[in-house]
């Protein structure tokens, strides 16, 4: 947050003005500057035995961002599934796209690379990017190319970090994804109601933290 994936140039105009952002993936801004939502104390806002309601406020300004921004985000765990529904109000008119950034290794923890692992994609179309992964402002097909994942194959050595348009995208909650490690048989199924959905193979994690 505020921002998820890359804002080309650090820079947006909104109403006529334009807005300046910090710059933390060289000329670029990325998931809503060096300070982003990810590294803030949220607030427990409401609990129960399956659900959890985080809250914070982004003031007006906040990484170069117009309007101050009350989010809260619910975590809930039904029917054998993770659920997670965002919810922004802002004060001024603003740019806002939030999105869960968790990594998923299904082979498990420390398993090694996710080669083996197989992966489908619920889409006939991409958005292609250029050398410092913008998106170009075109939506292609994925027909007979390496960003064809229509059926479940295996992620082989193909590195990704794209956003894919989710098929026959009306707003309703519909699959986009799924993921199958064939070592341990777990199967994960990704649903949303927002027209893209971004796939990353962990690229740029060499030398990063390992996690727990």
């Amino acid at each position: 947050g505020r921002y998820a994936n890359r804002i080309g140039g650090s820079r947006f105009t909104l109403e006529g003005r334009e807005y300046l952002l910090r710059a933390n993936d060289g000329p670029n801004h990325l998931h809503g500057g060096p300070a982003g939502f990810d590294k803030k104390v949220w607030n427990v806002q409401k609990q129960t035995v399956s659900s959890a309601t985080l809250a914070l406020f982004s003031p007006d300004g906040e990484e170069g961002y117009p309007g101050g921004l009350e989010v809260t985000v619910t975590y809930t765990l039904r029917d054998q599934a993770l659920e997670i529904a965002y919810r922004a109000k802002t004060s001024k008119t603003t740019v806002c796209n939030l999105t869960n950034h968790a990594y998923f290794n299904l082979s498990g923890h420390q398993s090694g690379i996710i080669d083996r692992q197989y992966i489908q994609l619920l889409a006939d179309r991409y958005t292609p990017v250029d050398s410092s992964l913008i998106p170009t402002g075109t939506v292609e097909a994925v027909e007979g190319t390496p960003m064809s994942l229509r059926e479940l194959q295996p992620i082989g050595g193909r590195e990704y970090d794209h956003n894919w348009a989710v098929l026959g995208w009306d707003g309703s909650l519909r699959p986009a994804a799924r993921a199958w490690s064939p070592d341990t048989g777990i199967l994960m199924e990704t649903l949303t109601t927002l027209p893209g959905i971004q796939f990353y193979t962990g690229n740029f994690l060499d030398g990063c933290p390992r996690g727990k």
